[in-house]
């Protein structure tokens, strides 16, 4: 569940716990309490008021918009950037956010965070060469020739192995490539972590951070999150028993500027269904207090549509993917 922890402010530890005030208190960090007066500093709700301060993200915002449910699409947008809230309730809306989640992993897996895209002097790197164990740093500021694809930032990968597996630890600092054929533009900041073993049987990753994937063809990411996620993104890919494919994926972070999300996914695919649609597994999602649900072994001889259900309420209509 998502949730949002109010500290309690000096003014209701006075009352609480001493029984009395300063006879000027002071100003209030939230006062969001509609049944009660004004700058009360509960948790409750209370933005009727012209100097409502309902955000932990946005203190002192004194807008008479509730913040609390991020619904005023102000939560971690970029200046002039306006995104309609997630809204589950809309299966379409349901099924590109769980298939985006799930896309994101091409970040680090596929797209190397650009470096897919990389030419001989750029980015420049610095250190152990970038195919053997050790550390190399990438550093931005230019162009590729061919491509046209631009670097920015820079990017530290430690590389280690052991018998039958590696491990690299890429720490990226404000990392961006924009204008390759596979995507418009990505940016990562923070940490990823990806382990991998058996000549690529297995792989898990762990990343902790802003990630941005944009314009990448035939994808649900530009509909679902255009301006990306920030928060803990965990990923796992199990090759153990082919020929099924079984993906997990975890998400507790925030889809920028439609608010926060919690998603536990389970993505199997035995590889009978065109175009790789799961065939097995679940999907579970929660933003804004509603939770929608999809079994994936639930569907017509590999039609891509899936009956779901939001709130425990199994609902009319199907979802599908890829807009189907």
């Amino acid at each position: 569940m998502i949730a949002k922890l109010v500290p309690m402010s000096s003014a209701l530890a006075c009352l609480l716990l001493l029984g009395a005030c300063p006879s000027e208190p002071p100003t209030p960090s939230d006062d969001d309490d509609a049944t009660d007066a004004p700058d009360d500093d509960d948790s409750a709700d209370d933005d009727d008021v012209a100097d409502d301060d309902d955000s932990a993200t946005h203190p002192d915002d004194d807008d008479a918009t509730d913040d609390d449910d991020f619904t005023d699409v102000e939560f971690l947008c970029p200046d002039g950037e306006t995104v309609d809230p997630l809204d589950l309730s809309d299966g379409t809306e349901f099924v590109r956010t769980t298939f985006a989640l799930a896309q994101m992993r091409y970040l680090g897996e596929i797209l190397r965070f650009g470096l897919a895209s990389a030419e001989p002097n750029c980015p420049t790197w610095a250190g152990d060469h970038p195919a053997s164990p050790g550390t190399t740093v990438w550093s931005g500021g230019c162009t590729t020739d061919g491509g046209g694809v631009g670097y920015e930032g820079e990017l530290t990968q430690v590389r280690t192995s052991a018998e039958g597996s590696s491990t690299t630890v890429s720490t990226a600092k404000a990392w961006s490539s924009a204008g390759a054929g596979d995507y418009d533009s990505l940016a990562f900041s923070g940490t990823w972590t990806a382990s991998e073993g058996d000549g690529g049987i297995w792989r898990d990753d762990t990343s902790a951070g802003e990630l941005q994937l944009v314009g990448v063809p035939n994808s649900t990411i530009d509909a679902a999150m255009p301006q990306g996620v920030v928060g803990s993104y965990d990923w796992t890919g199990d090759w153990t028993a082919p020929p099924s494919e079984v993906h997990t994926f975890d998400f507790a972070g925030t889809v920028r500027c439609r608010g926060p999300v919690l998603a536990s996914l389970t993505l199997g695919e035995s590889g009978n269904c065109f175009g790789s649609n799961p065939d097995s597994g679940t999907a579970v999602i929660e933003a804004f207090g509603d939770v929608a649900t999809i079994d994936f072994s639930d569907d017509d001889s590999c039609s891509g549509c899936w009956p779901w259900s939001l709130n425990g309420e199994v609902q009319d209509d199907v979802v599908c993917s890829f807009d189907r």
